[in-house]
Formats: C-alpha cells, sequence, structure tokens
C-alpha cells in the first residue's frame, strides 16, 4: 500500500501524464493539419501565388505554443517522479536510523507506511498494519487518539501528545508522538506523518504526576479540608492536657496520601499553610486550661508565614510540632525562627520520636519542650525490653532537657500501664480516643475522666503525683539500667 505522500504524488503523476498524453494527441492532430496546410501553400506556391499567407504564420506559432506547453507538462511530471523517489530515499534513511516509530497514515487515519520499530515498540510488523486505523490500537480507556483525529483540520497536527498503545502481547505502551499533515499541490489534506517513541523514566514519573497535581490544586483552591482533633491525656491524673490538629480531606483518602501528593508535585508548603491555619481556626472550640498542638514541616517554619498568622492566638497554649519529610537544610536558621516564636510563649514538640535517626537528631539540635514518642517505640512495649530500654532512655533526655514526654499510638491498657510505670507522662492514641471532627465531642473530653473510661486504675496519690525530679530521674535511671543490661534478663529456654 503507498503512503499519503506517494499517492499524492501518484496522483500528481497521473495528472501530468494525462496532460502529456492530452497535449501529444493535440500536438499530433496539429501535425496533420499543419501538412494540410504545408501541401495547399506548396500548392499556390507551384501555382505561382506570391509570398506566405498568414495562415502558415499562425500555424506555425501555435504549435510552438503547444510544444512548450507539451514540455513545461513534461518537465513538471519528470520532478515528481524525482521528489517521489527523494522521499522515499529520505524516509527510508529516517527508518533505518530512528530508534522510534515512523508512520504515514491517510486522511481517515489508516496506516499507509510504518517503518520497523513499530515491532520494536508494539511487537506489529510493519506490513500488518498497513490499511489499519490507528483507532483500533489505542486502548479503549485512552480516547485521546480519536478526540484529536476526529478534530483535525486542515494543515493541523500535534506535538508530544502522550496516547497508550495495545501491545500485540495484550499489554499497553505509553508512547509520545507528533505529527504533521500532509497537503496535495492544491492545499487539499490527504494524510498525516509523524513519529511516535517511548517516554523516559522522567517522562513518565512527570505523567504519573499530573493527576496529582491537578488533585492537589483542587483540593487547594477550594480548601477541601477539614480539621479533626484528638485529646493528649495526663497518663497521671487523667486529665485532658491538649489537643492535637490533624487535617482530614473530604474524599477521604488518607491524609498520608494527599501530603505524598504535594511532595512530589512540588505544593507542600501550600498543603502546609493550609493545613496550619485550618488548625489555628479551632482554638476557640479547644477546652479551656487544654492546648492545642499543630503541626508544621520545617520549611512552613523557615518560610516566615507562621510567624504571620499568630496574631490573635493565645500563644501560651499553643504547641507546634516539628515534623520532618525531607532533610533540614541548616539547622542555625530553624533554631532561629522556633528561638523567635519560643519568645512569644510557643512551645515546641519534636514528633515521631525513635522512628529514626533524624528524629533523635530534632530532639538534640532544636532542645523541644514537648517529645513525642513514636508508635513504633510503643508497639509491645510491655514484652519487649529493648523498646522498654529505649522509651526509658528518652525518658532520661527528656528529664535533662526539662521537657515532658508523651507517647503516641497507645492501643492497648498494657502500653498505658508500661508508660506511665517508665515515666511517660502523657499518652494519646485509640485507647483514649480516635480523631474526630465532631464540635459534641471536643466540648465532652473537658468533662471526661479518661482513666476511669479507658478501666485504669484511679490516679495516684497527690504526693506521688508530686515526686520531686531528682527521684524520678532516680527511678527512670533504675529501670535503665535493669533493662539496658542483658546480663540482667532472665534466660529464655
Amino acid at each position: 500500500m503507498l503512503s499519503a505522500q506517494e499517492q499524492a504524488c501518484e496522483r500528481n503523476t497521473m495528472v501530468s501524464t494525462r496532460s502529456v498524453i492530452a497535449l501529444g494527441v493535440v500536438l499530433v492532430v496539429d501535425l496533420v493539419l499543419a501538412g494540410f496546410v504545408g501541401a495547399e501553400e506548396a500548392t499556390s506556391f507551384t501555382g505561382g501565388s506570391p509570398g506566405v499567407r498568414p495562415v502558415v504564420i499562425v500555424g506555425l506559432c501555435w504549435q510552438l505554443v503547444l510544444i512548450t506547453a507539451c514540455a513545461v507538462v513534461v518537465g513538471s511530471w519528470l520532478r515528481t517522479r524525482r521528489d517521489l523517489f527523494g522521499r522515499k530515499q529520505v524516509l527510508s534513511a529516517m527508518a533505518q536510523s530512528s530508534v522510534g516509530w515512523l508512520w504515514e497514515s491517510d486522511a481517515e487515519a489508516r496506516f499507509t507506511y510504518c517503518s520497523a520499530g513499530v515491532h520494536r515498540l508494539l511487537g506489529y510488523h510493519p506490513a500488518d498494519l498497513l490499511g489499519r486505523s490507528a483507532a483500533t490500537l489505542v486502548e479503549p480507556f485512552d480516547e485521546k487518539l480519536a478526540d484529536k483525529l476526529a478534530t483535525l483540520t486542515a494543515a493541523d497536527g500535534w506535538e508530544d501528545m502522550d496516547v497508550c498503545w495495545r501491545h500485540a502481547d495484550g499489554s499497553t505502551v505509553v508512547l509520545r508522538g507528533n505529527a504533521a499533515a500532509i497537503t496535495d499541490h492544491h492545499g487539499r489534506v490527504v494524510g498525516f506523518r509523524g513519529s511516535r517513541r517511548p517516554l523516559t523514566d522522567a517522562e513518565l514519573a512527570e505523567r504519573d504526576l499530573g493527576p496529582a497535581r491537578h488533585r492537589v490544586s483542587s483540593m487547594l483552591t477550594d480548601r477541601a479540608m477539614r480539621v479533626a482533633l484528638q485529646p493528649i491525656v495526663d497518663l497521671n491524673s487523667g486529665r485532658l492536657a491538649g489537643v492535637e490538629a490533624l487535617a482530614r480531606f473530604d474524599d477521604g483518602r488518607s491524609p498520608e496520601l494527599w501530603f505524598g501528593e504535594a511532595a512530589g508535585t512540588g505544593q507542600s508548603l501550600e498543603l502546609d499553610s493550609l493545613a496550619f491555619q485550618a488548625a489555628l481556626s479551632t482554638f476557640d472550640r479547644v477546652p479551656a486550661g487544654c492546648y492545642l498542638s499543630v503541626n508544621a514541616t520545617p520549611e512552613l517554619i523557615l518560610s516566615g508565614r507562621v510567624e504571620q498568622w499568630l496574631g490573635d492566638v493565645p500563644l501560651g497554649r499553643l504547641v507546634i510540632e516539628v515534623t520532618e519529610h525531607a532533610r533540614v537544610r541548616s539547622y542555625s536558621q530553624l533554631q532561629d525562627a522556633l528561638r523567635r516564636l519560643h519568645a512569644r510563649g510557643v512551645r515546641l514538640a519534636v514528633d515521631d520520636t525513635g522512628a529514626g535517626y533524624a528524629s533523635l537528631s530534632h530532639v538534640l539540635q532544636l532542645r523541644p519542650s514537648i517529645i513525642k514518642i513514636d508508635r513504633s517505640l510503643i508497639t509491645d512495649i510491655r514484652t519487649d525490653p529493648a523498646r522498654r530500654s529505649l522509651v526509658t532512655a528518652l525518658v532520661l533526655l527528656g528529664l535533662d532537657l526539662g521537657a515532658t514526654v508523651t507517647g503516641e499510638g497507645i492501643e492497648t491498657p498494657d502500653e498505658r500501664e508500661t508508660l506511665a510505670d517508665l515515666g511517660v507522662g502523657f499518652g494519646q492514641g485509640y485507647l483514649l480516643a480516635r480523631p474526630s471532627t465532631a464540635l459534641a465531642d471536643w466540648r465532652s473530653w473537658a468533662h471526661r475522666s479518661w482513666l476511669d473510661a479507658v478501666g485504669q486504675a484511679p490516679p495516684a496519690p497527690p504526693q506521688r503525683l508530686a515526686a520531686s525530679r531528682a527521684s524520678r530521674a532516680a527511678h527512670a535511671q533504675h529501670l535503665l539500667s535493669t533493662h539496658v543490661d542483658p546480663r540482667h534478663e532472665p534466660r529464655r529456654r
């Protein structure tokens, strides 16, 4: 099957050939007529008639015009054949040197030429696709090509369009392609020519991020976020100490997914800003005497936005939890920003302590007022001496820093009791209460007996709660020496 360009050239060639034949017939007829005219003139000449008759001159001029027109048509025909041969050579050379798929189609998107690259990319032999519509090779869920072909106009085409193609083995292959229209000598579109290639790893990653970028941008525009609060309870007295503000999204997807997509699409700062402002808006509904703990990334703190949003906030009841999903570039700058916040009465907490080296480095560099122990250290703490040793070490570190310690993710009474025995003063988790967006829940928390609600013993006597820092440090040191040294552990058979 001829390509679209070849078909156009063939049509031009056929037109030129027909023109040559027609001119040739006219020329033969004219030569015959000229012969009669010449014979008549010869007869007139032998008969003694003087001079050349005008009809002879006109006849000769007409013959010259026909000969010239014939030469023009023949020249056009030869050029068309030469151009067609040259295009074939160029297309063949490009097909041999290209790693992609070169193709041509007619105006109805039926393939008229395919290079060998289609076999490498889609598993089809070029001859198998000739005459086949491109739409039959596109995955049903990808209508981009069909929509594009349906709206093409004269001299139109496309650039860098990604289309999902169906491989010969049934798999899906994403190819990026360009195309341009092929026109005949009248400017009419007779087909299309283009190339397609596989996407690089970077292009595939960017393509996958496109929908995520749109989702995050739309959510930021609509501010489609709600705030859930989770109580933080004093594990000794059972009173409500504070609440942590957590982001929730209207589509029901987890915050981890949303913040992960924001990080991948370069919109972390905007999403962090929205979450921080939404959390501050709940301050007037936080029970009196309780603090509000709000998450903030180092990037958000260093941006200077946090300081601008604290105008009407009771700063003595605000705790900023520093979270880290990327390396802190400059601890000195972060310390300066936190020092300014602390001077205004804001307290600092380090979140997810113990989850990795970075969180421990946070504690040493930032010297927080609250150390929040990650859930990974609390799971099975009752039966795991290594976890008990790490928690005890963090309690001692808190004593040295003058910081309180909060256990996150408490889910069983055993975990709560063990943390209290190890000197952890505060806790939060599903055992106490799940995060809630209901205002009625927030109001009820201030009057709730938290330890009784989860089946715990009544609060300890006042003298125990008023134990000195030295006695608690000694207790923690005793636990540390008991659990860290493996020689103190009984052998298990």
